[in-house]
């Protein structure tokens, strides 16, 4: 796999997308799935039904996937929808737009919302489940596209990104970004974090 998301859903880790080398070439809108259990510590194989897509991040919350952002392919055009998926059924649904329509953006769970961050931009917003809706957060200090974001407590991480070499960090008390210094490479902008949350 290279360019592929990591997600976890209960005690499970699901590797999504990436260059996959198979004997049999995949139908449009179906990609490989890996998913990891921790019971068992082995790893299972499927494919997963997808919507017409491309520039996602995919998170997990309350035990469904969720598609944030996306480009309809062969057109240059930044989408604001989103898509709530139920690995049971294999079937999707969709949940209220973006205020911002963007790709190639940062998603994670933080205190109970899903957050998505940047995609050229310094702006952020969350999604509240129960209400079905999107709201602003405070801006990031930089802008950032094709970075990380990840959530420990009561902050919000966001990593690298494209011509981005520092992170910031949110604080929900404080409700605001401060850089943080370090020494992350230069272009090296397709960068995955996964955190493990604690029931």
């Amino acid at each position: 796999h290279s360019y592929l998301d990591l997600v976890n859903i209960k005690s499970d880790i699901l590797a999504i997308g990436g260059r996959v080398e198979l004997s049999v070439k995949l139908i449009n809108s179906v990609v490989s799935v890996e998913i990891y259990s921790e019971k068992t510590t082995t790893w299972t194989h499927q494919y997963m039904q997808m919507i017409e897509h491309s520039s996602y991040y995919v998170t997990s919350f309350l035990s469904r996937l969720y598609l944030v952002g996306r480009l309809i392919k062969n057109i240059d055009k930044s989408l604001g929808s989103c898509y709530t998926y139920d690995i049971n059924s294999n079937s999707w649904k969709d949940i209220a737009n973006l205020n911002v329509a963007r790709d190639n953006a940062a998603c994670t769970v933080f205190e109970g919302k899903i957050v998505v961050s940047g995609s050229y931009t310094k702006s952020v917003e969350a999604y509240d489940y129960y209400e079905n809706i999107w709201t602003n957060l405070p801006d990031m200090i930089e802008k950032r596209s094709y970075h990380a974001s990840v959530s420990m407590g009561n902050k919000l991480f966001v990593i690298g990104g494209y011509f981005n070499t520092n992170c910031e960090v949110f604080d929900s008390s404080s409700r605001k970004f401060t850089l943080l210094e370090t020494h992350l490479p230069k272009y090296d902008y397709y960068i995955r974090s996964v955190s493990r949350a604690v029931y």
